[in-house]
């Protein structure tokens, strides 16, 4: 077996419009027909994967919700549940902070004050996915958490996580409001690929890895080849091995899959 190769889907595999350019594409379904696993790898959701994993014709397991399931071909999950005593505590320590709270599920997502215009940066999840959050009665099984607040309010929210085994990521700041991803500190998509490199037999001098985000930091800086893209943030880049030569609009994997890849093929 040829090397496993992880994906990340936004801003990495996939376009701005959220699409697989016809070059990347090609590169991928090639190389996967000469042996080498492809495997994708998001903070999305496995529902809001499974297209993209359906559209490159892949047959491995996908590693979704930044690591905490794994879902293999056969429909075989491994889930990573965050402790329902500390997930009440947290979210009763940051009420007062946030603008919209969102817990995921394996199939669907609680929330509080869930905005519409956020469906596209979560899966594209249809309105019947989602269900009002009772602070009352937390839901059971958690994957990880998504949390809104105003930037005014970052220090104080930050510092609720501290020497906390859940942990704050931030995104980014959006028309005033920063976003956080809320995870168990020892998860993460690197993780859930040495789950896969397992069931394959494989360790993870086997592994490449594309991202561009602070999620994808652990299985870039794990892999035996860790390639930032060329829109990645910097404090990304410094923790890969490598960095594409074209952004994620520019068929930066495709470049990089035929370059590199295919010359290793062709003298092999």
């Amino acid at each position: 077996m040829k090397n496993l190769i992880a994906l990340d889907l936004d801003d990495t595999l996939l376009t701005s419009q959220k699409n697989i350019s016809p070059l990347t594409k090609e590169a991928i379904i090639n190389l996967s027909d000469k042996g080498y696993k492809f495997v994708i790898a998001t903070g999305r959701s496995f529902n809001g994967a499974k297209k993209y994993h359906k559209e490159l014709n892949l047959e491995t397991p996908i590693v979704s919700n930044n690591g905490s399931l794994v879902t293999f071909p056969d429909g075989k999950k491994l889930a990573e549940y965050m402790p329902e005593s500390e997930i009440k505590d947290i979210i009763d320590s940051i009420k007062e902070y946030a603008v919209t709270i969102i817990i995921n599920l394996e199939d669907s997502i609680h929330s509080h004050n869930f905005n519409k215009e956020l469906e596209v940066l979560f899966n594209g999840a249809s309105i019947n996915e989602i269900v009002e959050l009772d602070f009352n009665n937390i839901p059971k099984n958690v994957l990880n958490l998504v949390v809104l607040i105003n930037e005014e309010n970052r220090t104080k929210f930050e510092k609720i996580f501290e020497n906390k085994r859940i942990k704050q990521r931030y995104w980014g700041t959006y028309d005033g409001e920063c976003f956080y991803d809320l995870y168990l500190s020892d998860i993460s998509k690197y993780s859930a690929l040495k789950k896969v490199l397992n069931h394959y037999n494989l360790t993870k001098d086997d592994l490449i890895a594309f991202g561009d985000s602070s999620n994808d930091i652990e299985m870039l800086s794990n892999a035996k080849i860790g390639i930032a893209m060329k829109n990645a943030h910097k404090h990304v880049k410094e923790k890969a091995n490598e960095e594409t030569d074209f952004d994620n609009n520019n068929d930066g994997i495709g470049h990089y899959l035929k370059t590199f890849i295919w010359k290793i093929e062709t003298f092999n």
